[in-house]
């Protein structure tokens, strides 16, 4: 959480108006620093997705990938919610000219139908 100039505190891993899109971090030279932000952000995926039922999370770049889908599986196994990761593409501008391809994985659960079905063999 970082501070505004007005003295509020905001999230520091939510990236864009849409309050389920979270910006992701690639590389860290402290590997304790990076085990932090993951369990951080796990905890900024549960919370995004219990508000608003879907998480979307920005990677560019190999490192923020990997960190991302640590996030996702940290958060199943703290929250033991059946999280299913789906990727896709877009293009983020940084600076206002940069253009880059980043991925986002989107965060939804699984719900199991099957239970709800009558068995279909009797």
């Amino acid at each position: 959480m970082s501070e505004t100039r007005d003295g509020n505190r905001k999230n520091s891993f939510v990236d864009s108006d849409d309050p389920t899109f979270l910006a992701v971090k690639g590389y860290f030279e402290d590997k304790l620093a990076a085990k932090s932000y993951v369990k951080n952000l796990a905890k900024a995926v549960l919370v995004v997705y219990q508000k608003h039922n879907k998480a979307n999370l920005r990677c560019v770049g190999a490192a923020s990938i990997n960190n991302g889908i640590k996030a996702v599986a940290v958060a199943i196994g703290d929250s033991n919610l059946d999280l299913v990761i789906s990727p896709s593409f877009t293009s983020v501008s940084f600076d206002g000219d940069l253009d880059r391809t980043a991925i986002v994985l989107g965060v939804t659960c699984l719900t199991s139908d099957e239970e709800e079905a009558p068995d279909q063999n009797e």
